[in-house]
């Protein structure tokens, strides 16, 4: 009996850090080949990965367009609006072939700006050249703790991992992120109420990039378990952009608890669900 419980916690762990490592390589692979010109990004977190139906999207789209556009997924796990702006600054707009459209996959608060965790500052210096960390220290008013693991990520893979590394010993309690998450959100739901003034900076700053670059941003808010507000300081800012809209892509009346299947990501059922909705915002 103990064979097979040490059998599936590995099991557990492989197929984690299997899928952690497949999104990894394909994120990589964007980053080497970011010249190839695309019709739409979709960029999000764990919540884009679960709930979109590639396959369905991509058939969808061939029958209802008569050609299948060109989209990339990019989709780090825990990633909020401060990796997606420094992702789209150095290695979307970068390009001298930019994207037609970016749609920005959200949910709760993750358009507000909030200060970086060590997770955060490894991704922006996954995607951040080395000639713009200094900056990039002086605009986030980086402690130097915090600018050391940003120069330090960058030059060195292991120390890049480490907290990934931590976490993955972690993974092998089951539900251990699912459950984090769903602490993490928790809290937001209580602060939301107490807290009156939010930074929404980094928001500001990837719309002006997407209106100097001529670029389509979308901000689509995917549903959850309970239905969250879109406060009126998101709207007014994307509002303020000809360029920018954003979709609500929650519907309390299409999904239920049963379309989830870890009370925070959808389900293949809910994914389907979520897809025919995305189908009709990127045909529109």
């Amino acid at each position: 009996m103990a064979f097979k419980t040490k059998t599936k916690i590995r099991l557990l762990k492989d197929e984690r850090q299997t899928l952690d490592a497949k999104h990894n390589n394909i994120l990589n692979s964007f980053i080497e080949n970011k010249n190839s010109t695309y019709d739409a990004i979709i960029l999000g977190n764990s919540l884009t990965r679960e709930g979109i139906d590639t396959l369905l999207l991509s058939t969808n789209l061939t029958s209802k367009i008569g050609n299948d556009r060109k989209i990339a997924y990019v989709y780090p796990d825990d990633t909020s609006i401060i990796e997606w702006f420094y992702f789209i600054k150095y290695q979307l707009l970068s390009n001298q072939d930019l994207p037609k459209r970016i749609f920005i996959n959200f949910a709760s608060n993750q358009l507000v700006s909030e200060r970086c965790e060590f997770e955060e500052i490894q991704r922006i210096s996954t995607y951040a050249p080395f000639s713009e960390l200094r900056s990039i220290t002086l605009d986030e008013e980086f402690t130097l703790s915090e600018s050391l693991d940003l120069f330090l990520s960058k030059l060195f893979r292991t120390y890049l991992h480490r907290e990934r590394i931590a976490k993955r010993t972690l993974d092998v309690f089951p539900h251990y992120r699912s459950t984090i998450r769903k602490m993490n959100d928790s809290d937001y739901k209580l602060s939301v109420e107490t807290k009156k003034h939010y930074s929404y900076k980094h928001l500001s700053k990837v719309i002006e990039l997407a209106d100097k670059s001529g670029v389509e941003l979308i901000f689509c808010a995917f549903p959850l378990p309970y239905e969250y507000p879109i406060v009126e300081d998101v709207k007014s800012i994307i509002s303020n952009s000809n360029l920018c809209r954003i979709v609500n892509l929650q519907d309390s009346g299409m999904f239920t608890n049963h379309d989830f299947s870890d009370g925070y990501h959808l389900n293949k059922v809910g994914a389907k669900k979520l897809t025919m909705k995305l189908i009709n915002v990127i045909t529109q």
